[in-house]
């Protein structure tokens, strides 16, 4: 039974930990946002798994991930999509494929992550 008992406090503190940890680290950036839980599972999605980036919504542009604060997660994303990187314009990431042109919009978030606004046409 003591066992048990100290696998479970163990359990508490983690938990604690991880719910005081996300709130400091994000200093805010999850209020800022309209799902503040479906932000914050992809994150701890992102940072407990092998994922690079997690799909967090859509809006009527196109789909919303989040990744750590790296181009390499988007660039592997669109690359896999067919599409080539060609150039950086400030927050926007332009990328061709088959003599389209389409740009990816990365907003900072928090310091350590990135979301990353993909429209539809890349998925077609």
């Amino acid at each position: 039974m003591g066992r048990m008992k100290r696998i479970l406090v163990w359990g508490i503190v983690v938990g604690l930990l991880l719910v005081s940890y996300y709130p400091l680290k994000l200093r805010g950036a999850l209020a800022q946002e309209e799902n503040p839980m479906r932000h914050l599972l992809a994150i701890m999605k992102v940072d407990f798994t092998t994922s690079q980036y997690e799909k967090v919504s859509k809006d009527e542009f196109g789909n919303i991930y989040i990744s750590n604060s790296s181009h390499r997660p988007l660039k592997d994303y669109m690359r896999q999509h067919g599409w080539k990187f060609t150039e950086q314009y400030g927050s926007g990431l332009e990328f061709e494929k088959d003599g389209n042109k389409t740009v990816v919009v990365l907003r900072h978030y928090s310091g350590f992550y990135n979301l990353w606004h993909v429209p539809f046409e890349v998925l077609e």
